[in-house]
């Protein structure tokens, strides 16, 4: 599974892409199971984020870093020389804020960050919400030239500071 020219661009372009059902309904059922049981032995904080550990979720990881299709998804965004860094098992159940696609900042890499969401999902109840073109931010970190010039998702990216 390639990605098509027209995803490829829109991914250049605003920085995302949606793939809907590329696991059957049979497999993100089971999916669901393993990242249910996951989080059931994991923590939750007090905003009711669930995180699980990583020897509960060792198993999850390893299936999905070798599946497929997260494999040609990735080599498709940044070519067959990728490296697969990390994962993580995380259920959110509070609005979350705001936040970057990656806090590692290693910025010789091109990244690509790949989340799966097993429940359906609206603006009421906590759907993907991304910023087009944010990712482009990143020219403030690469060239010192860009530092001093205004940052137009600052509010966004900190809607806590007044």
């Amino acid at each position: 599974m390639t990605l098509r020219r027209d995803l490829f661009e829109q991914y250049q372009a605003f920085g995302f892409l949606v793939l809907r059902r590329l696991f059957s309904p049979a497999e993100a059922a089971d999916l669901q199971n393993q990242f249910d049981a996951i989080i059931r032995v994991g923590e939750t904080d007090e905003t009711g984020i669930g995180r699980g550990t990583e020897e509960a979720s060792a198993a999850l990881r390893q299936q999905l870093a070798a599946d497929e299709r997260i494999q040609e998804v990735a080599e498709s965004l940044l070519g067959d020389e990728y490296q697969f860094i990390s994962m993580a098992c995380t259920s959110y159940a509070a609005d979350s804020p705001w936040h970057a696609n990656s806090n590692i900042i290693q910025w010789a890499l091109r990244l690509v960050k790949i989340a799966i969401y097993l429940d359906p999902l609206d603006a009421r109840s906590g759907c993907l919400r991304v910023i087009p073109c944010s990712h482009r931010n990143s020219l403030r970190l690469l060239d010192p030239r860009w530092a001093l010039a205004p940052d137009p998702l600052f509010g966004i990216r900190n809607r806590d500071v007044v």
